[in-house]
Order: C-alpha cells, then sequence, then structure tokens
C-alpha cells in the first residue's frame, strides 16, 4: 500500500507518496491544476478518499494521550 498527501498552493502543489515503510517514492512540485495532481498520481494504485474522521471517543483519546505528553515532556525541562 502507498499514501500520497498534496501541500496544496495556489501555483504550485508538492506531491510526496511514501510507501508502508515510510520511503518516498516520489516527492515532486507540480502546476495546482486538477489534470497535473491526478497524473502526478497515476500508476500507484486506487485514489480513496483517506481514512474515516475521528468520532468524538477518538478525538477525546488523542487529546488526553497528546496532554499527557506534553505534561510529560515539560517535566522533563522541555519548555514552549
Amino acid at each position: 500500500m502507498v499514501y500520497g498527501a498534496i501541500d496544496l498552493h495556489m501555483r504550485y502543489s508538492q506531491i510526496r507518496i511514501v510507501d508502508e515503510a515510510g520511503a518516498v517514492l516520489r516527492d515532486q512540485r507540480v502546476l495546482t491544476g486538477r489534470e497535473r495532481l491526478v497524473t502526478a498520481f497515476e500508476g500507484y494504485g486506487e485514489i480513496t478518499g483517506g481514512p474515516k474522521p475521528f468520532s468524538p471517543k477518538d478525538r477525546s483519546a488523542f487529546l488526553q494521550s497528546l496532554d499527557r505528553e506534553i505534561v510529560r515532556l515539560r517535566r522533563q525541562g522541555f519548555s514552549s
């Protein structure tokens, strides 16, 4: 399985496609436009909408974990 990300901007966008191990398969700057963006992902499998959004329970669990890590880091001397 491969994963794609688009850093979308008005004129140029950055495309990055990585495999499940995190190795970069493609890192390319392209003109922003539907055809160019679709073409950049051709040959890398089916384009899906991505994972389902967090449920309220998922969001709460994530925020609690994030808060725990921030408190832990601050106790170790890291500050914002």
